[in-house]
């Protein structure tokens, strides 16, 4: 990601404080997603990080296989 225009999001809380002060604890993050944000008028280059944490909900959710 080449960008400075960045918002990040922690499960569902988007982070407000400056991203350089927030600690997480790289042992605690399951997966990563990075997605462009293209319905805020004309940037072109802000990004949206989300973070899911390591946790039981979330490991059950990971391990559950969906049919359709």
């Amino acid at each position: 990601m080449q960008s400075d225009r960045v918002i990040f999001q922690i499960e569902d809380k988007i982070i407000q404080d400056d991203p350089d002060t927030v600690f997480v604890d790289i042992s605690n993050i399951m997966t990563i997603f990075v997605s462009p944000v293209k319905f805020i008028g004309d940037l072109d280059d802000l990004y949206m990080v989300t973070l899911k944490v390591r946790n039981e909900k979330n490991m059950k959710d990971m391990n559950t296989i969906r049919i359709r």
